[in-house]
């Protein structure tokens, strides 16, 4: 059966995301530089140190400014030197103005120690408070350190081995501190590195000269005992390497003893190149479960350029590598900050690391707005022993870039808080001080049980804090609680101004609520009913009181119901009461039904209670706070917590039976299109959601769609409300109320389809529908809408010779060059409908004959360019060598002519070449792996430039006139690509034909041949005379006989006719 008042909470979260959550930024302490200068970089360093409890006192703020001038006496005439300003704190708040710390007043003396070492002070330029740590417990231990210490070995010999004072447990006394100098050892300023060759000398490189100790530092805990380790980039020649004091007594004593350091050498350390810088930054933890030993891990931002961390231990001096993280952009600088943290509340402590320099790709080739954004890495420890696992990279889409603004250099800084909100989970400070116009930004990151959450939970701006601070987010210290409200507190340092700041944390509470109504429905006559509303609040560490306003709202949509109050009847009252930790304050409420003609039934009567904290010091404001002081037992909601809740009371139906209509919904679908749908054939996916009632009206009948995220909705139907989740899409609708008996409710739906990934094979719709009635049954309620998927990608393959026909005189001795070039350009297209990541191009180039008597390179082929929406792509190549574009000779004067192609050749006097001869014919095989191919307006260019040696060719013509030159390329789709071409697909290879023609030489005609030919001529015509003669050709008799009547005729005419 289902239930009849139903509760709904709605999670009405205070809008504070990347805004401001715990950290205060109203009462923020902000200190100045006491030298009321801004070139000595204070504050770029900055540390917290807790007093014990009691104390006048409860916490100092150490700043560095590590290029001030000192005012001792013995230093005033040093350049420069460094200072550190002790400021002291009570409850977060400046006590009196900050100062100079004492841990070395005395000038450029020299010194013995009682080892028997040696040093000349040279504190000018010593950048001495660059660095400074403090350990992490009341009075805690401290370390100051100066990376630019020289060591003033002679008159003329500076050896920059830095040096580092720490403090002891106890106040900041002049003389307390001690001194630490790792790398004055005189046989160590240089390695002899011995020849490979026996009798050459070898060669030499700075060991401890420039090592520079002091650029990091932590002190850390191994086996129940403290270690100060500290950074010496500069060691070996920039390899770089760690510097280790341990103490000889247990942690437990009131003091610690720090004997000789352990300075593992980076000799041998293959992964590790010269000016790496190993040490740029440090830490160690715990790594591995079991084992209570620290390991160290150590940043390399020079390796490789691009940067590695590298996990290793220390053994008798030795360093063993034993996990190495690596950069994946060139510049990036990664590893010049790390921390560790246990972000994701499972005990094993993780690594962050930040990559200052990382930069997004520009948007051309001439666009300088992008560069330097920055970014973090997290790493997620999921060892299992020192030999076993491994650390797991946070996935892309979680890559943690703050705002992404050009310059920011997001990652500068990071450091672990520990657990600011007391969730379970620690959580990171991200320091990225030139954004903001150099004003600098520091972005809070909560742990989860993923790792970090994507999104920033707290942003603070400087320019939100005090207008006049630059470089905000150079140096953050760690959490530390220094006004004992149990929750962590941090300082900041803005060294370009000469700030530091320091913030402090309110605790945070959740509220819970509930709304319990005395009817599960309501009946049409009904003129009222009770509810009763309870809220309480709980939190880690929480205060006891706090002081809640509550808001009691009736049907706020519709205004259907109201209250009944002492003061009259109101949709919605509110009252502030005073709340105990963990103990529920409740309330009766009367609720009246308002009465209409139209009355609504299909929609049930929404009671709500918001419950807010009435305490306006932690209220978000716009603007800083002028004066007040910050109140570290004010509390703030949790933005993840329920700050609204609902009760929904739906009207009974009156069906066969009174209390509940007898349903039967079953649920069909509708598919736009045939399956399986191609991936891009459409831009949007149509479907249709049908709901069938077969049984009773079905009131506050509703369906829910799990929508796939790849798949969003383009507009969201009639009745209905999208939820949208972080893996997930929902849609909820109303499909009646009631939806009559023998109907059915239609639900339209449009999916975006235009970004489904290539290679996906199916989408799938979970579908439920629910009533407030019975179901008569309930399995046809619920659907698995699967819709099949398919990539269908039609490939083809284009191209042209830029010059396709080339007329060549072939015999012409005197031609000045006898090479000619030429281009081919093939083009891949993918005519859809679908996208694909890659494709395979092939090409063939013909190059070399061979043949019984000769071998002939005619052909020199220059690496093609591949190309794909201006990005280019390598391509490999077997079977030949590609020539030098920069061995030019001057070409063949040739001229393009109007031939056929080659099926119009004549193939007597053609010398054909393509790769199909592969007897004689030798080819230069090119595959491009080029991708993606999204669309046909997109295709990919493979561009060769070809050099033909003429006369080579020419040696191979015989006697022929004509050259028939074919390359090949083919595009195939990979395996992997889970792609198919469409039936009747366009052509997926192509040849490009170049014809170079020429003419036959004339020859001469033997001059033996042409007397035997007059010879033969006058033969032939004697014959025929001869011939004709003997046939009677040239007799007379016919004329004979006629002039023989003519003369008679005469005779008669003058003599008579008897002449006879």
């Amino acid at each position: 059966m289902a239930s009849g008042a139903f509760v709904a909470l709605t999670a009405a979260l205070l809008v504070l995301r990347a805004q401001a959550f715990n950290i205060d930024t109203d009462f923020a302490t902000v200190i100045r530089n006491p030298h009321r200068s801004s070139d000595n970089y204070f504050g770029f360093s900055v540390a917290l140190r807790r007093a014990l409890p009691g104390t006048a006192w409860n916490s100092w703020l150490l700043v560095g400014a590590p290029r001030a001038n000192s005012t001792f006496p013995q230093q005033v005439d040093l350049k420069e030197p460094g200072v550190v300003f002790e400021c002291r704190l009570q409850d977060g708040q400046l006590e009196n103005q900050c100062s100079t710390l004492p841990f070395d007043p005395t000038g450029n003396d020299r010194e013995v120690r009682s080892n028997g070492f040696s040093f000349h002070h040279k504190k000018d330029h010593a950048w001495l408070g660059s660095t400074i740590a403090v350990e992490d417990e009341p009075n805690g231990r401290t370390v100051i350190c100066g990376p630019r210490w020289v060591n003033q070995y002679y008159s003329d010999v500076y050896l920059m081995n830095g040096v580092c004072y720490w403090y002891d447990r106890g106040s900041y006394m002049v003389n307390a501190a001690q001194i630490l100098t790792p790398l004055i050892e005189k046989n160590k300023q240089a390695f002899n590195i011995p020849s490979d060759t026996p009798g050459l000398p070898g060669s030499k490189v700075f060991n401890y000269a420039y090592g520079g100790a002091g650029v990091s530092a932590q002190f850390v805990k191994s086996n129940n005992r403290s270690e100060l380790i500290i950074g010496a980039p500069g060691v070996f020649d920039g390899k770089g390497t760690l510097v280790r004091y341990r103490s000889l007594e247990n942690d437990a004593q009131q003091t610690t003893t720090y004997l000789v350091p352990d300075i593992p050498s980076p000799k041998d350390v293959k992964s590790i190149p010269y000016l790496g810088y190993l040490g740029y930054s440090v830490d160690a933890a715990q790594f591995f479960p079991g084992d209570s030993s620290a390991y160290y891990v150590s940043g390399a931002p020079r390796v490789n350029y691009r940067g590695k961390v590298l996990l290793y231990s220390v053994t008798d001096s030795d360093l063993q590598v034993l996990y190495e993280l690596e950069g994946h952009q060139m510049g990036e600088y990664f590893g010049a900050s790390l921390c560790i943290a246990d972000v994701t509340g499972d005990g094993q402590p993780d690594l962050i690391v930040g990559a200052p320099q990382h930069s997004l790709p520009a948007l051309s080739s001439a666009d300088y707005s992008q560069g330097d954004e920055g970014r973090i890495y997290v790493f997620i420890n999921e060892f299992v022993s020192r030999r076993q696992g491994s650390f797991r990279t946070m996935g892309n889409k979680f890559q943690l870039m703050g705002s992404k603004k050009a310059g920011a250099r997001f990652g500068t800084t990071v450091v672990s808080l520990g657990d600011i909100n007391l969730d379970g989970y620690d959580d990171v400070a991200v320091g990225a001080p030139y954004e903001d116009e150099n004003r600098g930004v520091v972005y809070v990151y909560h742990g989860r049980k993923f790792g970090l959450e994507p999104i920033a939970a707290q942003r603070i701006a400087a320019r939100d804090v005090d207008n006049s601070i630059l470089g905000f987010g150079m140096s953050i210290t760690k959490g530390t609680d220094i006004d004992e409200n149990h929750y962590p507190d941090f300082a900041v340092g803005a060294y370009t101004s000469g700030h530091a700041v320091v913030f402090r944390s309110h605790p945070v509470v959740v509220f819970n609520g509930n709304i319990r109504p005395s009817v599960e429905r309501i009946s049409f006559n009904a003129t009222e009913f009770k509810a009763n509303a309870c809220v309480s609040f709980n939190g880690n560490k929480a205060p006891k009181f706090i002081d809640a306003k509550i808001t009691v709202n009736a049907d706020p949509t519709f205004k259907r119901a109201v209250f009944v109050t002492s003061n009259g009847k109101t949709n919605s009252f509110s009252f502030t009461t005073r709340l105990k930790l963990q103990t529920p304050v409740c309330q009766e409420l009367n609720v009246e039904i308002i009465k209409t003609s139209n009355q609504d039934f299909s929609k049930p009567i929404d009671l709500q209670i918001i419950s807010e904290i009435d305490n306006s010091k932690v209220r978000t404001r716009r603007k800083r706070q002028t004066g007040g002081r910050f109140c570290k037992s004010c509390a703030i909601i949790d933005p993840n917590s329920l700050a609204t809740v609902t009760a929904r009371v739906p009207y009974s139906t009156g069906c066969k039976r009174d209390d509940v209509c007898e349903t039967d919904l079953k649920i069909k679908s509708k598919l736009g299109q045939n399956t399986p749908v191609a991936i891009g054939s459409v831009k949007r996916l149509e479907v249709e959601v049908q709901i069938e009632n077969s049984g009773e009206p079905a009131f506050l009948a509703q369906v829910t769609i799990q929508l796939p995220p790849n798949a969003p909705l383009a507009r969201v139907p009639k009745n209905c409300l999208e939820g949208r989740g972080k893996n997930e899409n929902t849609l909820s609708c109303d499909i009646g109320n009631p939806l009559p008996a023998k109907s059915m409710a239609k639900i339209p739906l449009e999916l975006e389809f235009e970004n489904i990934a290539p290679g996906t094979k199916s989408l799938t719709l979970i579908i439920n529908s629910t009533s407030a009635g019975d179901d008569l049954n309930l399995a046809d309620n619920f659907k698995n809408l699967t819709i099949p998927l398919v990539t269908e990608a039609d490939i083809s393959v284009s191209g042209k010779s830029l010059m396709s026909n080339y007329f060549i005189d072939w015999h012409n001795e005197s031609a000045s060059s006898d090479i000619t070039s030429f281009h081919h350009v093939y083009e891949v297209f993918n005519y859809g409908p679908s996208p694909v990541d890659k494709v395979k191009i092939t090409m063939a180039i013909p190059y070399k004959i061979s043949t019984k008597r000769k071998e002939v390179t005619f052909l020199e082929v220059m690496q093609p360019r591949a190309s794909l929406d201006g990005e280019d792509f390598l391509c490999s190549m077997t079977g030949g060598t590609y020539s030098d574009l920069s061995s030019r000779r001057s070409r063949r004067s040739t001229k393009e002519v109007a031939l056929g192609y080659e099926g119009h050749l004549p193939a007597n006097r053609t010398l054909f070449i393509n790769c199909t001869d592969a007897q004689e014919v030798q080819c230069m095989v090119i595959e491009c792996l080029i991708g993606p191919l999204k669309g046909p307006n997109n295709p990919a260019i493979i561009s060769f430039f070809l050099r033909a040696d003429i006369k080579k060719l020419g040696s191979l013509l015989e006697d022929k006139d004509v050259v028939s030159f074919v390359s090949g390329g083919m595009a195939t789709l990979l395996p992997d690509s889970m792609a198919t071409q469409p039936e009747n697909d366009r052509p997926d290879s192509h040849v490009i034909h170049t014809v170079f023609m020429g003419k036959i030489q004339e020859k001469g005609i033997p001059s033996w041949m042409i007397a035997l030919a007059i010879i033969l001529g006058i033969l032939i015509l004697l014959l025929i005379v001869l011939a004709l003669v003997k046939l009677g050709f040239f007799k007379r008799d016919k004329k004979d006989e006629l002039e023989a009547l003519k003369n008679k005729k005469l005779l008669e005419d003058e003599f008579g006719p008897d002449l006879d």
